[in-house]
């Protein structure tokens, strides 16, 4: 790892995720993002175990720039010499919301709400991404990131990070759900969507319930957004979050529902999912 004359953090393939990451905490780095100069699934799954978030951005370089991963075009639109690259920029955030899934206060409201929907885990992986892209856009969801989502999903059962998808319907119709990753007994939230007003606080209370009941320890809701404190997140510096997490990696979580596997799972009512919140 080496920092630039910006101070910007440039991580290599080769260099150890882990080490990069206790190295910016250490040094109290006061940038959240590294770049990377390569990006792939192994890229991904690294900086995953070591703390970071994996997201990804589009800079302008020199023509002939050896890192990167290219625009279908080649070229920058303003007009200015140069090449717009897509780098993977996973982010090693100041601050960070986890939260114990049992913890999640759950209104009468919503459990009132939930008896109308149905929640599945990865039976819609690519239209759940593909959502999220349509509702956020592609600022840091670009195509070279979701593509690398998109294998790491197909190949979830050989790895140690588990990329999933969490959806809920009504009356067959998918109307929210988020992408997310787990490892151990962490699972992370990374983008959501939803359709219809209130669908979306219906699908964190019935993912609350999933993750509770399968023995899920932390809910990592990443930056900090008013709502994850309504969620009943708490935030967590740098220091704090990173042991926190790697600990839950390395733990088992119960057998009731297993993120990694293969099998589509049929949906269930969403009431059912939470019993095991507050």
């Amino acid at each position: 790892m080496l920092m630039d004359d910006t101070g910007l953090a440039w991580i290599f393939r080769g260099d150890d995720w882990t080490a990069c990451a206790d190295t910016l905490t250490a040094t109290e780095y006061p940038e959240e993002f590294a770049l990377s100069t390569y990006l792939d699934a192994d890229a991904v799954e690294g900086a995953c175990l070591a703390g970071f978030m994996p997201m990804s951005s589009r800079f302008t370089v020199p023509v002939g720039f050896p890192y990167g991963e290219p625009e279908s075009s080649g070229e920058n639109p303003s007009g200015q010499d140069g090449q717009i690259r897509t780098f993977y920029t996973p982010k090693l955030h100041q601050l960070r919301y986890l939260l114990k899934p049992q913890d999640m206060g759950i209104t009468a409201t919503t459990r009132r709400a939930s008896r109308h929907f149905m929640i599945s885990v990865n039976k819609a992986f690519a239209e759940t991404l593909a959502a999220c892209v349509e509702t956020h856009g592609d600022g840091w969801l670009t195509p070279p990131l979701t593509k690398v989502f998109m294998e790491l999903h197909a190949g979830r059962s050989k790895r140690q990070v588990h990329f999933v998808s969490i959806e809920l319907w009504k009356d067959g119709v998918l109307v929210a759900g988020e992408i997310g990753y787990s490892s151990g007994a962490s699972y992370a939230s990374l983008s959501g969507f939803y359709r219809l007003s209130g669908a979306g606080t219906v699908q964190l209370a019935a993912l609350a319930g999933i993750l509770a009941e399968s023995g899920f320890t932390i809910w990592d809701l990443g930056m900090p957004i008013p709502y994850k404190s309504r969620l009943g997140g708490c935030p967590f510096l740098r220091h704090q979050f990173l042991p926190r997490v790697r600990e839950a990696y390395h733990q088992s979580p119960g057998q009731a529902l297993n993120l990694a596997r293969e099998a589509v799972p049929v949906c269930l009512p969403c009431a059912c999912t939470l019993q095991g919140c507050g």
